[in-house]
């Protein structure tokens, strides 16, 4: 859709509009907000036709062999959201008559589920598009065998206050670590340094997947070793693999200590930029 997405930052860095606030000024901001989506959500109820206007009124499907005027995009955009899956994980992409004959068997197993569950998620996704505050937001469960439908407030995410070289900060695995190395020489010492410099905390330990890349209490001509060492060389000689040609970033595991020598608990992932 385009829309713009700030760039996410340890939650005691930026005032999160989804954060729960206090005070009677913050009760008066969310009693306006949920008004502000309850009128909208009423006039869209308007602007629906009315059950008598629809009498007579069929749905034609569309179907993936014939589709009127020989047009066939429907086919060209299922082929290539495959085309994005298969990249996205690595497998071959299926051909476009592969698709059309994998598609045109598909029947929905249960639609009105199926419409809930992309309705409810519409709805959430053009609340967080529009900055929504958290109480305005929902959690759904639904079964249309009960029929039962269960909404809640969702809570704040919840973080871990650490003591930095550069204060108190609150990370949660939520947070978008990053380390940009594209304007220099990607070792692992240059990542750690970066890193380090960056969040104010010690890196302890390195690891891709299952491989360790990097701990502390190594011995110092290993440790020297392995500092100088580029990332993509470490994948090769010991986790035995290798970075696509057409990616430019890899996700690491680090553990870390803080300012005063306590592990971090709650970090996400950490994503270096290569080039």
């Amino acid at each position: 859709m385009g829309a713009p997405v700030s760039e996410t930052l340890p939650l005691s860095a930026s005032a999160s509009s989804m954060a729960i606030e206090d005070g009677p000024d913050a009760e008066v901001a969310g009693t306006k907000a949920a008004d502000t989506v309850e009128a909208r959500i009423a006039a869209l109820l308007e602007e629906l036709p009315s059950p008598g206007e629809l009498v007579g009124f069929r749905l034609k499907p569309l179907s993936l062999a014939r589709a009127r005027g020989g047009a066939r995009w429907h086919v060209d955009f299922l082929q290539a959201c495959a085309a994005l899956r298969a990249r996205n994980h690595r497998i071959p992409p299926p051909t476009r008559a592969e698709v059309l004959r994998d598609a045109a068997g598909v029947a929905p197993a249960l639609p009105p589920a199926t419409s809930l569950i992309a309705a409810l998620g519409t709805v959430e996704i053009l609340k967080a598009i529009l900055g929504a505050r958290l109480a305005v937001r929902r959690d759904s469960f639904a079964n249309t065998a009960l029929p039962s439908l269960v909404c809640c407030v969702p809570r704040r995410v919840a973080g871990t206050a650490v003591a930095t070289a550069k204060g108190t900060q609150v990370f949660s695995v939520w947070d978008k670590l990053e380390v940009d190395l594209r304007a220099c020489d990607a070792t692992l010492g240059a990542m750690i340094a970066t890193f380090e410099e960056k969040y104010g905390i010690e890196v302890s330990m390195v690891s891709y997947g299952s491989s360790l890349l990097f701990m502390d209490f190594m011995a110092p001509p290993k440790l020297k070793e392995r500092k100088a060492t580029h990332l993509l060389e470490l994948l090769a000689t010991i986790a035995k693999t290798a970075l696509p040609p057409d990616a430019t970033s890899l996700e690491l595991s680090l553990s870390c200590t803080d300012a005063n020598d306590d592990d971090v608990d709650g970090l996400g992932g950490v994503r270096v930029l290569l080039r």
